[in-house]
């Protein structure tokens, strides 16, 4: 009955969360405040393909928010220090 943070998400299946690298492109951006519109427009992708991948993150991460999504991806480490640079 450990009860912390490891705990939670291995008990939701959420230990080994894997992004692909526009995933993480995208987490980047959006964790540095870029909308939908200015990733599309920085990354030479449509606003939908962008809602897409983030539908996509959210599912992966069985989240009902890209902020709890965000939540997830950073205590799993799926989206590490060196991927922000």
């Amino acid at each position: 009955m450990g009860g912390g943070l490891d705990d939670l998400l291995e008990k939701d299946g959420l230990m080994s969360v894997h992004l692909s690298p526009r995933e993480k492109q995208v987490m980047v951006l959006k964790a540095r405040g870029a909308t939908e519109e200015q990733i599309a427009v920085r990354l030479g992708l449509s606003r939908a393909t962008i809602a897409r991948v983030t539908r996509n993150i959210r599912d992966k991460c069985t989240s009902y928010s890209i902020t709890q999504a965000m939540f997830v991806i950073t205590s799993t480490g799926a989206l590490s220090e060196n991927d922000t640079k």
